[in-house]
């Protein structure tokens, strides 16, 4: 049975809320209302606990269907993703760059940056990219890209 999208958001929601409570505000927590919400929680079966997550190369070969090249380079906690179009590799459609923060597990972000005109220009240029229909499609696999860098 497939999840729905509006219980893995509240799954999600849910997990951070309780990690930001937990850091912040440990007596927050022990509310009655609180513990009413994890307890109706916790009886209805999360859709995340079996959820398997993508890996680089899995996001990579959905992109290369789409005429969509992507490339991870790393350096130490540094990264760069670059998403170039498949049918001309010279042409950068979009990038992004940052580094895993040395003091825990958080990935950080400097800058992502999809170039609408070249997106254009690629969707013009061959007939088979269809890579999401707009800047965000691209946004979101260099996105993911990065979080399995970060995994």
């Amino acid at each position: 049975m497939k999840a729905s999208i509006k219980s893995i958001l509240f799954s999600l929601l849910l997990s951070q809320l309780t990690t930001l409570t937990n850091s912040f505000s440990p007596g927050l927590s022990k509310s009655p209302r609180w513990q009413k919400l994890i307890r109706v929680h916790s009886t209805i079966e999360s859709p995340l606990k079996a959820t398997k997550l993508a890996s680089a190369d899995d996001i990579i070969q959905f992109a290369a269907e789409t005429g969509v090249d992507l490339s991870l380079k790393t350096l130490g906690p540094g990264y760069r993703a670059v998403a170039r179009a498949k049918h001309n590799e010279t042409q950068i459609i979009g990038y992004c760059n940052g580094f895993i923060r040395p003091t825990g597990q958080l990935l950080h972000m400097d800058k992502m940056e999809v170039f609408k005109p070249a997106l254009q220009k690629a969707r013009a240029e061959n007939p088979d990219f269809t890579s999401g229909g707009t800047v965000f499609g691209v946004g979101l696999l260099l996105g993911c890209l990065c979080l399995t860098y970060g995994e």
